[in-house]
């Protein structure tokens, strides 16, 4: 997204209001996430999958702001492209050869 937004930044502001205008529930819930972590209500936590300590909550069901998933960028992205969580897990012990951080404790 950067380089995109510096290559045209008005398209890119653009594209940003038509996404958050088509997925009002979604600007919602990230906004509660969002307060909730300021406020101390909600703790970030590391990836589910590889441990990583930079996270970005991933919602279920926007329906349920505050029951987040956290997962580093990879990770989230591969779960939008229609990766499982088994699947991710499975990717990591293979490439790194040990459990990921959430189901080794």
């Amino acid at each position: 997204m950067r380089r995109r937004y510096w290559r045209d930044p008005e398209a890119e502001r653009r594209r940003t209001k038509q996404w958050r205008d088509t997925h009002p529930e979604a600007v919602i819930a990230s906004c509660a996430v969002v307060a909730a972590l300021r406020e101390g209500r909600l703790i970030q936590q590391p990836c589910e999958v590889c441990g990583s300590i930079k996270t970005d909550g991933h919602h279920d069901d926007y329906s349920k702001p505050l029951d987040v998933r956290w997962l580093c960028r990879r990770h989230h992205k591969q779960l939008h492209c229609g990766w499982s969580m088994e699947r991710m897990e499975s990717c990591h012990l293979a490439a790194h050869g040990k459990r990921s951080y959430a189901t080794a404790m």
